[in-house]
């Protein structure tokens, strides 16, 4: 039975446009025949999966011969749910009732929150999701994830306006889009304007392309445990990820050996996408990119990062991190603390080239404050102060495999009271390396500027 529409939905057809439909199916969950119970006193996982796959179960088709797409909506209130909800077909939108985030609290008007063994009336072992069928993240780090909303497997998807609330557990994401293994999927999908709180990995995606991500709140609690991180996206590829505000907290140090760990963004694998605008603040590193094509990132607020702002790395053979454009970024201190290894403590953007890889890039039109070097009003007790930080730290190995290179042109960049300004701290930029060649031209308000183990810097306005 097709659930009656009433007049809140109206704003629904515009959540729709540009996609090519037959047929909208709207459902209130809270609405006989379903009439989920909207507050959080009662575990309705079963009464909103029905929803979600009404349609499959009525036959629901589009009209024209275009394809129906189900809406189902969520009024305000809370929503407590025991195990995964599990997206099963394709043209669904999962839309909350519209409101602003709400800073103090972290959730929307409509909030899908997942119990633990403390909450009443909820299983006592408390959230129990189904395993994702990840491909690569799953298996290298056997972490077993589970997601409240596991949307993989299908195309032409809509998150919006919902409060994902993990129970700050270990391995339980808040939204798994992927899909089987050595496949790449066009999801053709948007999330947007949600806050994920509590959650291990906030956003995960693998293994698809033509993605929007914009305008979501995600905040990682201290809590979380290994491999906790903002977006954690894996064969990612020509999309928008646009006008979000992240924050890991700073407690939780990178500790894996890809460093992939405790980031706003991690990305590995990926081409064609753009990173613009929203604040990357207080995680334990801003952005991590292994082997990227053609990637923007722009017009980012970066605020009191720990380990660092940027990394981007190529790490082998044809593993390279080529035409990445950082421009018009903001970066305000942070990059504090030394990473794992040791190799470029606290530096605020670090480009690595190594085992045969290739790194490339232009850094233009960024305004660099106290980045990579960490002063009283940002540093807590034990934090590195010294000549060990630098705004920028360009790196190539080539002890092991020939054809290692790190190639960076830095040019219109504003260092203001920036590593390198005075004599007590670190370089605006140490490139490090015989294969690290940087092309430094235009810069304001620089002094230090450090070369070692054969590493070259080109100035062209001096």
């Amino acid at each position: 039975m097709k659930a009656r529409q009433t007049s809140s939905l109206m704003v629904l057809p515009v959540l729709l446009t540009g996609m090519m439909l037959g047929q909208t199916q709207v459902i209130n969950i809270t609405q006989p025949p379903y009439s989920c119970d909207s507050s959080g006193k009662t575990d309705v996982t079963t009464c909103i999966q029905r929803a979600m796959d009404s349609s499959i179960s009525t036959g629901v088709q589009g009209g024209n011969g275009l394809p129906a797409h189900v809406v189902v909506f969520f009024p305000p209130g809370s929503y407590l749910i025991s195990g995964s909800l599990t997206v099963h077909q394709d043209y669904l939108s999962l839309v909350g009732a519209e409101a602003s985030w709400d800073y103090k609290t972290g959730q929307m008007a409509a909030n899908i929150v997942a119990c633990s063994p403390q909450t009443p009336k909820c299983p006592r072992t408390g959230f129990t999701g189904n395993p994702e069928p990840g491909f690569y993240y799953t298996t290298k780090y056997n972490q077993n994830e589970t997601a409240l909303l596991d949307a993989s497997r299908h195309t032409h998807l809509l998150i919006k306006n919902l409060g994902v609330q993990c129970s700050n557990i270990s391995n339980q994401d808040g939204i798994f889009m992927g899909t089987t293994p050595g496949t790449l999927l066009s999801l053709v999908s948007e999330i947007t304007n949600n806050s994920i709180g509590g959650c291990n990995l906030g956003i995960h995606i693998e293994g698809t392309s033509v993605a929007q991500i914009k305008s979501n709140n995600i905040v990682v609690p201290s809590g979380s445990t290994a491999g906790a991180t903002g977006m954690f996206l894996v064969y990612f590829y020509d999309s928008q990820i646009e006008d979000n505000y992240i924050h890991v907290s700073p407690k939780y140090v990178p500790s894996s050996s890809w460093d992939v760990q405790g980031n706003g963004i991690t990305w590995l694998w990926g081409s064609n996408t753009t990173l613009r605008g929203g604040k990357l603040e207080w995680n334990a590193g801003g952005v991590y990119i292994h082997e990227g094509y053609g990637i923007i990132i722009s017009d980012i607020n970066f605020d009191n990062n720990r380990a660092h702002n940027i990394i981007v790395r190529s790490g082998g053979p044809a593993v390279n991190s080529m035409s990445i454009t950082i421009t018009g970024n903001r970066f305000l201190a942070g990059a504090s603390i030394t990473d794992k290894h040791g190799d470029y403590p606290g530096a605020g953007l670090v480009f690595e080239a190594d085992k045969g890889g290739i790194t490339r890039a232009v850094i233009t039109g960024n305004s660099f404050r106290k980045a990579g070097a960490c002063g009283s009003d940002v540093c807590t007790t034990g934090e590195p102060t010294g000549p060990s930080n630098e705004a920028i730290y360009v790196n190539s190995d080539s002890s092991t495999t020939s054809g290692t290179h790190a190639d960076i042109v830095v040019s219109g960049n504003d260092f203001i009271d920036s590593a390198g300004t005075s004599s007590s701290k670190g370089a605006a930029i140490v490139v490090n390396g015989a294969n690290s060649h940087v092309h430094w031209c235009g810069n304001q308000n620089n002094l230090a500027r450090t070369a070692t183990n054969s590493g070259y810097i080109g100035v062209c306005d001096q």
